[in-house]
């Protein structure tokens, strides 16, 4: 994950930083197909973290379930089965937590490459479309 992330903000530091008036079409038509390419392999990335967040939900709940049945089985009330389950799978908890996040951050990231993406197609459309201007007054 870390490499297409690596180069994905290569990229996007390189478009951020070109100057006002900027008129390589050809450059910003290669930087968006290579952007959109590495969007393709860091989403497949997404999933997988995706997937690893569902198994660490998945584990907790059902610990979580089993903590509860079993502090019902030792004769506690439901309300204080539930809070000594949940103290009990506290690790499964944190675990869960730091997947969600990031699964979040991940998904963060695929809608500002989108962004980016979308930038780079209406600065190339518009350079298209004051080249074809510029030949058609010649």
């Amino acid at each position: 994950m870390k490499e297409s992330q690596d180069q994905i903000t290569k990229i996007i530091e390189w478009y951020h930083n070109i100057r006002k008036g900027y008129q390589d079409i050809a450059l910003l038509i290669d930087a968006r197909r290579k952007l959109s390419t590495l969007s393709f392999f860091f989403a497949e990335e997404t999933g997988e973290v995706i997937r690893s967040f569902n198994e660490c939900y998945f584990l907790r709940k059902t610990n979580q379930a089993k903590a509860r049945l079993d502090a019902v089985a030792e004769g506690n009330p439901a309300g204080l089965a539930e809070s000594m389950a949940e103290y009990r799978c506290a690790e499964y908890r944190r675990h869960e937590s730091g997947a969600e996040g990031n699964k979040d951050r991940c998904r963060l990231i695929m809608n500002q490459i989108n962004e980016v993406l979308s930038s780079m197609s209406q600065q190339i459309a518009f350079l298209r479309s004051e080249k074809e201007k510029s030949n058609y007054q010649k």
